[in-house]
């Protein structure tokens, strides 16, 4: 009796397990498949399925801080963009393009730049990883001068 019973109990838990870790995996999937530990496992089983590997790429969950257009005195005074990425995901991402747009007082576009932001990190220590989470990683842009007209700009990530 003993016996027969911790036997179903065996059982049940083996089923328990056998049942539970795909669901965890299939539900964990968005976040999961993002991160270099689980991803290789998802790339052999995606085709299988039929399912497609997010990117690594999660604009939404970069935070820009510090942002601010000033002159720097070098040998000679240039216009710089200087602000912070902060990676608030739970994963290393990858560092985004950038597109930094001047605009007049009505808000009509005067001029436009577009870089990589991985181009121009301060601390060029994890260039190669990706953003790191939670660490703010500081750019500086130098900028060609805008119109005089140029009272807004706007950051945008690509």
């Amino acid at each position: 009796m003993y016996f027969e019973r911790a036997r179903i109990a065996q059982i049940g838990l083996f089923l328990f397990l056998f049942l539970s870790v795909p669901m965890h995996l299939w539900m964990g999937f968005p976040e999961y498949a993002r991160g270099d530990y689980l991803r290789p496992v998802y790339s052999y089983i995606c085709p299988v399925v039929g399912c497609v590997l997010p990117e690594y790429r999660d604009i939404g969950l970069i935070d820009v801080e510090n942002l601010q257009v000033r002159y720097v005195e070098e040998p000679e005074p240039i216009l710089v963009l200087e602000f912070s990425l902060i990676n608030r995901a739970n994963y290393l991402n990858a560092y985004p393009q950038c597109r930094i747009v001047f605009q007049d007082i009505e808000g009509i576009k005067l001029s436009q730049f577009e870089f990589d932001s991985i181009s121009f990190l301060v601390d060029s220590t994890s260039k190669y990883r990706g953003m790191p989470v939670g660490i703010p990683m500081k750019i500086v842009v130098p900028l060609e001068e805008p119109s005089m007209k140029a009272v807004n700009y706007e950051l945008v990530l690509m």
